[in-house]
Formats: C-alpha cells, sequence, structure tokens
C-alpha cells in the first residue's frame, strides 16, 4: 500500500513539471506584431551573406552574416513563417542557398538586437522573395504581402 501511495505521488509530482514546463513555451509564443516593430516604423534593410537556413515548424530561420559600418561582422537572426505556410504559399525557399549575398528587408525585433522578422529578400539576379510567397488573394483582389499592414487594405474591404 505504501508503495503505491509513493508511486502515485511520483507520478503527480511528474505530469505537474511536465505541464509546468511545457506550458512556458506555450506562454512565450507571441504574434509578430507583439515581438516586431510594424516595418513602416523602423525599415530594416540588411545585406549580408547566408550562414544557414532553417525551412522548419513552428518558425524557419535565416542567419546572415552582416559587415557592419566599423568593419565588425554582425550575424542576425532573421525569422520567416513555418516550413508548412511557406511551401503552401509557393514561397522560392529552394533559391535562397548558403553563401549566396542577400539583401534582406525585415521588421526589427522590439527587444532584442540582431533579430528581425522576414519581409522580403532580393538576391544577386535581381529576384525577389516575398516574405509569404507570391502574395495573397482577400477575394478578387491580389496583395503582393500577407502582412496586412503592408498590404494597404482597408479592413472593410476583406470578404
Amino acid at each position: 500500500m505504501r508503495r503505491s501511495n509513493l508511486s502515485s505521488l511520483f507520478s503527480v509530482a511528474f505530469l505537474t513539471i511536465t505541464l509546468a514546463v511545457g506550458a512556458e513555451g506555450v506562454l512565450a509564443h507571441h504574434s509578430v506584431p507583439v515581438n516586431y516593430l510594424p516595418y513602416e516604423e523602423a525599415p530594416l534593410r540588411l545585406t549580408g551573406i547566408v550562414k544557414e537556413l532553417l525551412i522548419r515548424n513552428p518558425h524557419s530561420s535565416i542567419f546572415i552574416e552582416v559587415i557592419e559600418e566599423d568593419g565588425t561582422v554582425a550575424e542576425w537572426l532573421i525569422h520567416w513563417e513555418d516550413a508548412n505556410v511557406l511551401r503552401r504559399r509557393r514561397a522560392a525557399i529552394d533559391q535562397i542557398v548558403e553563401g549566396q549575398q542577400v539583401t534582406i528587408t525585415a521588421r526589427q525585433h522590439r527587444l532584442l538586437p540582431y533579430v528581425a522578422f522576414f519581409r522580403d529578400a532580393s538576391l544577386p539576379d535581381g529576384s525577389v522573395i516575398r516574405g509569404c510567397g507570391g502574395g495573397i488573394y482577400r477575394g478578387d483582389k491580389y496583395y503582393a504581402t500577407c502582412d496586412e499592414t503592408e498590404a494597404h487594405y482597408a479592413p472593410d474591404t476583406l470578404e
């Protein structure tokens, strides 16, 4: 009988710790507007070399090395949509390759230096990859970006 009480106590403690640790990840996950400044407020344009590209869930990431004005090299972490969204929207993710120079426009993180959220990338051949692939349709209207504030449409025009 004593062994079963100890086993039950251990199970409850394990479950409590697991839920507490798991909840931290859920509570820490916020939307882009919460973590990043609006592009219009703080436009960010970075030119650098792609060091790593991770297309995955829950967020994709691009690591680029940018030479600062003083000559130092800064590594930037550029967050992007998750792999499922990028593939579903047919974003040209295969065109960004490690070792390539890119110019990325992004939204600066509100608190963290050298962290931003992808808006678009200009490649050496002149092609541009948008943050959500080619864009989105709202009813019969096409918008070149998936960010409402950057699509320049009034909410009352949505269907």
